[in-house]
């Protein structure tokens, strides 16, 4: 048996990609009810793992929408950034078959990640105004809106 062994299935509206690997199984569901394709997840995905994906709706008009995929499973390191800034909640993260929350992600454990006040597209409030990380510095550049001002300035 070669590993790790790849398995992609879709069930009701969400798309999971479970990688089984010699002494652990990962997964991410990506919940295609809950996104909002807001592409925060695809940009701010430190490994570039993840693209823009077709996924057609188990309905019966089978209305085709986009949900996050994977460009290759082997980029992915299930570090679970992309759980933490995912503002809807729309994507699960497993580990042998157990739902991990955010606050138990071990980057947000290890202070790697922040714990947010609020979160939304582009923009949020950390829980700590005081929270520093150079890996969240990176993340955060790539998912954060640049404020526009005005000519008198004043922020739009």
């Amino acid at each position: 048996m070669k590993w790790p062994i790849i398995s992609n299935t879709i069930v009701q509206n969400a798309r999971t990609t479970e990688v089984e690997f010699l002494q652990k199984t990962m997964s991410l569901t990506f919940d295609g009810d809950a996104c909002k394709f807001c592409s925060q997840c695809i940009k701010g995905c430190p490994q570039n793992a993840l693209e823009d994906g077709v996924f057609v709706r188990k309905s019966p008009t089978m209305k085709i929408d986009r949900l996050p995929q994977f460009i290759s499973v082997d980029k992915c390191v299930f570090c679970g950034t992309c759980v933490v800034i995912c503002p809807f909640d729309a994507i699960t993260f497993k580990i042998d078959h157990k739902t991990v929350i955010k606050a138990k992600i071990p980057l947000v454990q290890q202070g790697v990640l922040p714990k947010f006040q609020e979160l939304k597209i582009g923009k949020f409030v950390l829980a700590d105004d005081n929270f520093q990380s150079f890996y969240w510095d990176r993340v955060a550049g790539k998912i954060v809106r640049p404020v526009k001002k005005s000519p008198a300035g004043t922020n739009i």
